[in-house]
């Protein structure tokens, strides 16, 4: 009996956004393929349109089950499970995917396969996916892979009741309280997580070392593994942390904001664009923006009594971007500047640029359209 009225409520729901997107005589889709925790995978299909009052919408449609994920098979899928909604495709204007081949493929993806049939359907890539990939590309600069691969090593070594008890006891006997408790996964997708992991873990570090300190006295494994990790955490890490989180500051309020329901694409290039702005600005006043970020890794150092320093510096580094031997009188501060923050800032702004450089040129052909005659 209860399953019989979850279907009819479900009937009524879609039958009502179904008369919706109808009525409004064009719609985007969205979708995208998952797992779920049977091992099924399963493409989200949803739809973007205005609604009578002007406003945008998201409807989710429904879960549908999918056996291969060629783009063929997952136009089909579209295509055959917005139909069977009972929604007039010939209305659709938009497609809304990530970045896999399959999807935005120029010929055999799905948005190349669903426009031959519907030429009006156009693709934009998914802005919030984009700010991770540009987020992704930028953090492959080795000094902050290494910085953000020490961080996900300390929460796996942490994720044990043994280990984490440790960690909550340093915590709970500290003359002050932190807000985050525990240590968070640096989630490779999920970009607000991936922000609240780095900040959580810079909040924590302090009792995060305290922990290893308590631990590495151990005479088994886990004390061997605290003591690794333990050495691991020198100057380049604590300056790359900085850096890590005044970059992933600037980039936070815009994931949130392309996350929002009811934004459009010329508001999501606006703001990509301020970021860009900002994180401009700051490169043109490095030298002053960094000696602050320098300062608090200094005040971070100074609890463990660590002093920063240059690391050995080599006259051929084919992978690192390691000042040459005639640079060798750089200070310390200089040397992390040139890098670390400068590299990684212009890496940034570079993929924030290139990325949303398409999300740009879809926008500004609307431009092209005449208003009024």
């Amino acid at each position: 009996m209860q399953n019989e009225i979850i279907c009819i409520c479900d009937k009524l729901i879609l039958k009502e956004i179904v008369g919706k997107v109808n009525a409004a005589e064009g719609f985007a889709v969205l979708a995208d393929e998952t797992t779920d925790i049977a091992t099924k995978e399963q493409l989200t299909l949803c739809v973007r349109f205005i609604d009578n009052n002007n406003m945008v919408n998201e409807s989710f449609l429904q879960f549908v089950i999918i056996h291969s994920l060629t783009g063929n098979d997952l136009a089909s899928a579209i295509i055959n499970g917005l139909k069977s909604c009972g929604i007039n495709c010939e209305y659709l204007i938009g497609q809304g995917y990530d970045g896999a081949s399959n999807m935005s493929g120029k010929y055999k993806g799905v948005q190349a396969i669903v426009r031959e049939e519907y030429p009006k359907a156009i693709y934009v890539h998914c802005a919030a996916h984009t700010l991770n990939l540009a987020v992704s590309k930028a953090s492959n600069i080795q000094p902050i892979r290494n910085c953000l691969s020490i961080i996900e090593k300390l929460y796996d070594f942490f994720n044990t009741p043994k280990r984490n008890n440790v960690l909550l006891n340093c915590i709970k006997n500290a003359n002050e309280t932190p807000n985050a408790k525990t240590l968070k996964r640096l989630c490779a997708t999920r970009w607000i997580q991936r922000y609240d992991a780095v900040n959580d873990f810079a909040e924590l570090f302090p009792f995060v070392m305290d922990a290893l300190d308590n631990i590495s006295i151990s005479h088994d494994l886990s004390g061997t593994d605290a003591s690794i990790l333990s050495k691991s955490i020198d100057s380049e890490f604590i300056i790359s942390l900085q850096v890590v989180k005044l970059l992933f500051s600037y980039g936070l309020p815009l994931c949130k904001q392309l996350q929002k329901i009811r934004i459009d694409l010329k508001e999501a290039v606006e703001l990509s664009n301020d970021v860009i702005k900002n994180l401009e600005l700051i490169r043109a006043n490095a030298e002053e923006e960094f000696h602050k970020l320098f300062l608090q890794a200094e005040v971070m150092a100074s609890v463990f009594e660590l002093e920063l320093a240059v690391k050995r510096i080599t006259k051929r580094q084919a992978n690192r971007g390691n000042p040459c031997s005639d640079n060798a009188n750089l200070d310390v501060e200089e040397y992390y500047r040139i890098t670390i923050f400068i590299p990684y800032l212009e890496f940034f702004i570079s993929e924030l640029t290139e990325r949303f450089l398409s999300h740009a040129s879809i926008f500004n052909g609307s431009y092209l359209i005449i208003i009024k005659l």
